[in-house]
């Protein structure tokens, strides 16, 4: 696990939480289950803490270093920092399954192509992301409207049907 992952479960760990991985480690509460499970875990959850951030090897980013005109494409913009965006499948499953998106804050903001500010929460460290879970589970009922909004941007916006009608058809 990368240490931004295990900073922020770290973080989280104070609380009733989940870290599903198929690593082990001592912060996993569960692996190996299927995905069914997972999701099943989601929608009993009131937050589910997401990032859209890649961990790249050294290698790796010396291979994305070597190609010709690589700093002209803004995702790699802080590679030397050890990261590049990613757009990660955990928003969208946290509004089908009507659980809070609790997203971590970075340069490109990816989950805004697909939410608005008012559809999500960001975080931006360890000890926001402490502090936003606190303040979240003591006044739950404030985000119940943010949550049902994103729920019906995902159900009207980006299921498969969706998918078809916008880009196969």
């Amino acid at each position: 696990h990368h240490q931004f992952i295990l900073d922020a479960v770290n973080a989280m760990s104070r609380f009733n939480y989940q870290f599903i991985s198929f690593n082990s480690h001592p912060l996993v509460t569960f692996s190996g289950g299927s995905y069914q499970d997972k999701l099943r875990m989601i929608a009993e959850s009131k937050i589910q803490v997401v990032h859209n951030l890649l961990f790249p090897t050294q290698d790796q980013i010396v291979k994305d270093k070597s190609i010709p005109n690589y700093r002209s494409n803004e995702a790699f913009s802080n590679i030397d920092s050890g990261f590049v965006p990613q757009q990660k499948i955990r928003a969208l499953e946290s509004a089908f399954l009507k659980t809070l998106i609790l997203c971590k804050h970075d340069d490109w903001n990816v989950i805004e192509t697909m939410f608005e500010k008012d559809e999500f929460v960001y975080w931006h460290d360890a000890k926001d992301l402490e502090d936003k879970i606190a303040y979240i589970t003591s006044h739950f009922h404030e985000f119940e409207p943010m949550i049902e909004k994103a729920y019906a941007k995902a159900t009207s916006r980006y299921t498969v049907e969706k998918f078809v009608e916008s880009f196969v058809r």
